[in-house]
């Protein structure tokens, strides 16, 4: 079993051998250049049986990597959620995955223990790394929080499940200066030597506040191997910063040697690798953050900030790990520490990159922060994760990827694809072909997920039949396998290369099966595409060709196929599959011009047909036309039979008038007439109605109007009007009525009392012989009309006269005309005078003189007389509250007397009626 985590796991193997190489761990390591098949081995975050029995929430957003023993069982830490997470929602716990799928919570953090002093009290909380175990599967591992110190613990838990406290973080020790001092806090990872002896660093505290190295012997004695955060020997050689806040775990060689990195301090402020000898020799490797040569090979920023990444060894005394910041485009990098103390920078992830992977011509968006570690393959390839990017950023995304000893980089799987796994961590894997991990989010719960990858068998040969397919359509492709897939199953990767060429997907082989056929479906093309699909497992790759053509024409087709000239036709034109993504242009032609279609139509992409209109015009016979489509040189036609028009109706409009009033006459075709135009015969019934004879409809046209002129009746008569054509014949009425009374005008429509207005009646046809006598009546005793007029015979109009008497106020007269039992009326407005003037004579007098003031009103006052207001402005002048113009007349006087003054003065007369006043001015003199 090859488990690599940062470095913890391959070297605890190492360790166990007591050699300094990878070599002996396995006789061939894994080799994936692309596919393998992923599944979602658990979701946090649901509902789950505790170690008690009881049933509550599940752990959640797991941190660290996994772990995995001989047996296949997977075994990590969740940070959150667990039986305790009410009263701390942070507590985490501990998991297994078997080998046979079942999940099981090992231990529940955040409850009440045996602490390490050997007292009751609180247990550690929020485990944000991993486990390791040894030889007899017991469990190691480390909180991030909690304890009697809230500072964190490490815990062990045996096979047979008893946990065990061994060490609480955040109280006092013997640092590793060898004075008394504050202990490390908050520890990040756990590694074991074959010795039993446990490494780790722990992220804070120390003397320094930077955090420390510490190790527990299997005695159980607690040592400070190094304290950050100091001054130190860096490893440009001067003195500077030490690291600080070591977020990762540790690693050791055989001769026990433990290296790790810092996220931050150093030289530069962004962290740095660091070696801790046997001896206690502690030594800057590598400081972050400075200008170093790129991957691209030019010169620009190092990495920043590793997280998580510790350093993986490779048995050859090279190091490997990852940042999660920095690099060109600040988005991470893989880099390499060569035993001879070169830094190297492997590959910079960029979001805004592309990478193409082995047999494929289509980008992948590289991933970015890659905050876990390395993994290292005895070939050389280099296996870690990012926890963003990747085709599925926008879902939470993140990557596993590879970089093979040639620098080839590619990913083997691209996380939080429709919300689903997404910020994987640490990856581990074994020489079966199998990777392992968790992501930090995503899942059916969205609290993070344990995943696996494994690899599939040899495709011995892959053939897609027909190997050419119009875009749209299906081909089939069937893959054989090298050997019979075993018992769990296989599973080959389908990806398609070529514009057109779909199929991506996982085709699945039942145990024991060597072949699999599946269906190969294709996207409509617009010009000819000789793609290519690859059939790829862990085992190598197959390829085989399959051309997408452009659809063709396949047919074009008239609905209805016989039309009356005029009338429009519906064309379809039919591909044999979708028309490509700029779609399908079809030219279009008629072999006759009585039918038009357009110069070309575009069957839109991703369509199969398009429709158009076929118009007509008219014929004189029956013809039959060609209609033909034509699309990269193939034709199709389709026949369009045109007849001539015929009588299709007869109308009139007015279907009633007065006799010696006319008639429009329309006859209609069904449509339009050929390029002689139509004629029409044309007849009446009824002798007082008259029509031509014969008409003619013009060519193109699908009607025509002719007159029908009447004559004066005595009584209703009813016409039938006839057309006949081409042995066909419509008929309509009209009705000759006798005149009514059409509108009744007056002029003028609104006059003063006492004057007069004219009233025009107007008939709707010619009046009777011997004239036709209109009834006239009016409403109002105001006005006064005759009780009747006649309009002379053949007249339309006559007038009379309204006259009108004076009115005290304004009151509408209706007036009415009827004929023939139809009345028309029209109103008459009758105003009551109004005040137009006052004047004085003479207007200047001696006091105690008289003046005589004349009041003017616009008509006749009513037979009462109107009564007018009177007053004075001044005393000099009286005059009487109010005065009478007498019926019938339009003024009439009164006196104003004065009186003697001894200065001049002028007095303001004014008269009002209905609040309109008119005014005049008196001057008395002494």
């Amino acid at each position: 079993m090859l488990v690599c985590y940062g470095g913890k796991s391959c070297c605890e193997v190492v360790l166990l051998n007591k050699v300094r190489t990878l070599l002996v761990v396995a006789s061939v390591a894994l080799s994936v250049s692309g596919f393998a098949q992923y599944k979602d081995l658990h979701d946090f975050g649901g509902t789950i049986t505790y170690t008690n029995g009881n049933s509550g929430p599940d752990g959640g957003y797991p941190q660290g990597g996994v772990t995995v023993d001989a047996a296949g069982n997977i075994y990590g830490t969740t940070t959150n959620g667990g039986a305790n997470s009410g009263s701390n929602v942070h507590a985490g716990m501990v998991w297994e995955v078997t080998s046979s799928g079942t999940y099981l919570d090992l231990h529940d953090f955040g409850g009440t223990i045996t602490n390490a002093d050997g007292t009751s009290g609180p247990d550690g909380t929020n485990p944000r790394s991993g486990v390791t175990i040894d030889s007899s599967g017991n469990l190691y591992g480390v909180t991030y929080q909690g304890g009697p110190n809230s500072a964190g613990i490490v815990w062990k838990l045996t096979a047979s499940g008893i946990y065990r406290d061994l060490h609480d973080f955040g109280g006092t020790v013997t640092n590793a200066s060898g004075a008394k001092g504050a202990d490390g806090q908050a520890p990040w990872g756990i590694a074991l030597d074959g010795a039993g002896d446990l490494y780790g660093a722990a992220t804070m505290g120390g003397p320094n506040s930077g955090g420390m190295i510490w190790e527990i012997k299997p005695s159980g004695t607690y040592l400070d191997l190094h304290d950050f955060g100091g001054t130190i020997m860096v490893a440009g050689g001067a003195t500077g910063p030490d690291g600080n806040n070591p977020v990762a775990n540790v690693s050791f060689d055989t001769l026990n040697d433990v290296f790790g990195t810092t996220s931050s301090g150093g030289a530069n402020a962004n962290g740095m690798v660091w070696e801790l000898t046997s001896s206690g020799t502690y030594l800057d490797l590598h400081d972050f953050g400075g200008t170093i040569i790129n991957a691209s090979g030019t010169s620009g920023p190092d990495g920043a900030n590793p997280l998580f990444a510790g350093v993986t060894l490779d048995g050859f005394g090279n190091f490997y790990g990852t940042a999660s910041n920095g690099g060109p485009a600040g988005d991470g990098m893989v880099w390499e520490l060569t035993a001879s103390g070169t830094y190297l920078d492997l590959h910079d992830f960029d979001i805004n990159n592309f990478i193409v992977p082995p047999f494929s011509n289509e980008p992948l968006r590289d991933g970015i922060r890659p905050q876990a570690g390395v993994g290292f393959e005895i070939g050389g390839t280099l296996y870690g994760t990012t926890t963003g990017g990747g085709q599925n950023y926008s879902d939470g995304g993140g990557t596993l990827w590879e970089l093979g000893s040639s620098g080839a980089y590619g990913h083997l799987q691209d996380f939080g694809s429709n919300n689903a796994a997404a910020g994987p961590y640490a990856v581990t894997f074994d020489n079966a072909g199998h990777f392992y991990g968790v992501t930090g989010g995503g899942g059916s719960n969205g609290a993070g997920t344990v995943w696996s990858l494994s690899t599939g068998p040899l495709v011995e040969s892959f053939v897609v039949s027909p190997a050419s397919v119009v875009g749209g359509t299906s081909a089939v492709g069937t893959i054989t396998l090298a050997t019979p897939a075993p018992a769990r199953g296989a599973y080959v990767n389908i990806i398609p290369r070529g514009e057109g060429v779909g199929g991506s997907g996982t085709i699945a082989f039942s145990a024991g099966s060597t072949s699999a056929s599946f269906p190969v479906p294709t996207t409509a093309v617009s010009v000819q595409s000789n793609g290519v699909l690859i059939a790829e497992t862990g085992g190598g790759w197959q390829s085989a060709p399959l051309s997408v053509i452009p659809a063709s024409l396949a047919s074009v087709t008239l609905n209805p196929t016989a039309v009356v000239g005029g009338a429009n036709s519906t064309a379809t034109v039919t591909l044999n599959g979708p028309a490509g993504f700029t779609g399908s242009t079809v030219t279009l032609s008629s072999n006759n011009p009585a039918a038009s279609v357009p110069a070309s139509v575009t069957v839109s992409g991703g369509k199969s047909s398009v429709t158009f209109t076929v118009g007509t015009s008219g014929v004189s016979a029956s013809t039959s036309v060609i209609i033909t489509a034509t699309l990269s040189g193939l034709s199709k036609t389709a026949g369009l039979t045109i007849g001539p028009a015929s009588l299709a109706s007869i109308g009139v409009s007015p279907g009633t008038v007065a006799g010696g009033d006319s008639s429009t006459v329309t006859v209609g075709l069904n449509g339009v007439a050929g390029p002689a135009g139509m004629t029409v015969s044309l007849s009446s019934s009824n002798s007082t109605a008259t029509v031509p004879a014969m008409m003619t409809i013009p060519s193109g046209h699908n009607s025509a109007n002719v007159t029908a002129h009447t004559v004066v009746v005595s009584k209703q008569q009813v016409a039938k009007i006839t057309a006949t054509s081409g042995g066909v014949s419509k008929e309509t009425s009209l009705t000759i009525a006798l005149p009514s009374v059409a509108s009744l005008a007056l002029s003028p429509s609104a006059v003063a009392g006492g004057a007069s207005s004219v009233g025009v009646v107007t008939l709707t046809g010619p009046a009777e012989k011997g004239g036709s006598v209109v009834k006239l009546h009016s409403n109002s005793k105001a006005a006064s009309l005759p009780a009747s007029l006649t309009v002379k015979a053949g007249e339309l109009t006559a007038t009379f006269k309204i006259k009108t008497d004076a009115v005290s106020s304004q009151e509408p007269a209706t007036i009415l005309a009827s004929l023939n039992g139809s009345s028309q009326s029209a109103t008459l407005t009758i105003s009551p005078p109004t005040l137009v003037s006052i004047s004085l004579s003479p207007s200047s007098v001696k006091g105690g003189k008289s003046s005589t003031a004349t009041v003017t009103i616009s008509s006749v006052a009513p037979a009462a007389g109107i009564m007018i207001a009177l007053k004075s402005s001044a005393s000099s002048a009286s005059v009487p509250a109010s005065f009478k113009i007498p019926g019938g007349k339009t003024s009439a006087t009164f006196t104003v007397k004065t009186k003697a003054v001894k200065a001049t003065s002028t007095a303001t007369i004014t008269s009002n009626l209905s609040g309109v006043n008119k005014t005049v001015t008196l001057t008395v003199t002494p």
